[in-house]
């Protein structure tokens, strides 16, 4: 039976080193210029990425599917989450972050002798900072073209499960869910030397849970007003 072991200790300061990256919204990341050519205020031209990757050259991302490809392609350093977890993705993109390899890093706290035993044991990571967002659920299932099966599908796991551990691990991981906050972010790492801090961990917290609260009546909504003609429409069913 697991045992609940209270958390006393935790730094001010985080050094970005381990940095898990997931993104339906890419903007930002390796660029700071959107789609239209407009320019993301506050983010330099390498994009946030970029910019961690400049303070702490050691730092390390670990990335899924479309975002690991435009990680890689802008040269930084970048392992895939198939290859961290050793667990292979299926073709389907299914469950492919959602691995005790990736959620033990978001939820241990090195100040826990038990849970930093487990980390080293297992040869993971801590990861510093969680940057993430969902796919587009509400605009899929307002697009009156859209079926049951294909809004049921634009229903996000893997993200929001990770947001969720890492809005209950702010004390020790940083989670960023709006591009619009990477220029704060920049700024907040100029200022401490590539440090985040306790109190902009609680406020991006903040506006992470808020999202996830969001995106989790979304889901209900969808699943309340399916209706089984709506099934009988999209499936053989037998």
């Amino acid at each position: 039976m697991a045992s609940i072991e209270f958390v006393k200790k935790i730094d001010n300061l985080i050094q970005l080193n381990f940095v898990l990256v997931s993104c339906t919204n890419k903007e930002g990341l390796v660029s700071n210029k959107r789609p239209d050519n407009s320019i993301i205020a506050a983010v330099p031209n390498n994009g946030l990425l970029g910019f961690i990757h400049s303070v702490n050259p050691k730092v390390s991302f670990i990335s899924t599917g479309g975002t690991y490809k435009i990680i890689k392609e802008a040269g930084l350093p970048v392992t895939e989450v198939s290859e961290y977890t050793g667990f292979p993705e299926m073709k389907t993109g299914l469950v492919k972050s959602l691995h005790p390899a990736i959620h033990a890093g978001i939820l241990a706290h090195k100040y826990t002798e038990s849970d930093d035993e487990f980390i080293r044991t297992q040869k993971l990571n801590y990861f510093d900072a969680l940057i993430v967002n969902f796919y587009a659920l509400d605009k899929m299932a307002a697009n009156q073209d859209s079926t049951f099966e294909m809004i049921r599908q634009s229903i996000d796991v893997g993200g929001p499960t990770m947001a969720h551990n890492a809005r209950k691990a702010f004390i020790s991981t940083a989670i960023l869910t709006d591009p619009n906050d990477y220029g704060k972010l920049v700024s907040e790492l100029k200022e401490n030397r590539g440090a985040v801090s306790l109190k902009t961990r609680l406020t991006l917290a903040k506006k992470a849970s808020k999202m996830i609260t969001d995106y989790m009546l979304s889901c209900d909504r969808v699943i309340q007003n399916a209706d089984i003609k709506d099934l009988e429409k999209c499936y053989d069913i037998i």
